[in-house]
């Protein structure tokens, strides 16, 4: 199975860093470590490649590759997530969305072929046979709520990326924050770890 993972393109934010990263001749500030994370808990004998929309745009040969597209993102990434869902389903290819939007607002991704909710370790096996046996429901949400245990998740497969193409690399260390900002829900999504 050819699988793209797709990060969406970030608009034009304070987060963004679109104006800062062309000095130093980068085009993002970092890679997304979700999608490398994610891509390391996949089958292995899935062929897999990361694209990132805010580092490279993704052509037709893309598209004809691909027999499914996993999009991630945050509610600020909502309107381009939308957008890599029409276009892959206009190419045929099988539609996922994931990541703290859609376990925050499942319903608003009714676009998607399949909605995956909550953390991706040890919670993939639903995913895996919906994709590979072209069926399966539309909402995958995991019966437990249980919070992965980050020491057994895999190292994120950054050979899928251009490194040279961001001005730093991420490490994970934790899952959630520490604040309590009352304009973010990821306390709320992954906790205080």
């Amino acid at each position: 199975m050819n699988v793209l993972l797709v990060q969406p393109l970030a608009p034009k934010t304070y987060w963004g860093f679109q104006y800062a990263v062309g000095i130093v001749g980068k085009a993002a500030p970092h890679p997304p470590l979700g999608l490398a994370t994610l891509a390391a808990l996949l089958p292995k004998h899935w062929e897999l490649r990361i694209a990132d929309l805010n580092v490279a745009s993704l052509g037709e040969a893309d598209w004809r590759w691909a027999d499914a597209a996993l999009v991630t993102g945050m509610l600020v990434h909502k309107e381009s997530m939308h957008e890599v869902i029409q276009r892959a389903r206009r190419c045929g290819v099988r539609t996922v969305a994931g990541g703290p939007a859609v376990s925050s607002r499942p319903d608003e991704f009714a676009d998607a072929d399949h909605v995956f909710v909550g953390e991706a370790e040890g919670r993939l096996d639903a995913l895996v046979t919906a994709l590979e046996s072209g069926a399966g429901p539309h909402l995958l949400s995991p019966a437990d709520d249980k919070k992965p245990d980050l020491a057994s998740t895999l190292p994120p497969r950054f050979d899928l990326l251009d490194r040279s193409r961001y001005t730093s690399m991420s490490v994970q260390s934790s899952r959630g924050c520490p604040f309590q900002c009352e304009f973010c829900d990821i306390i709320e999504l992954y906790g205080r770890n």
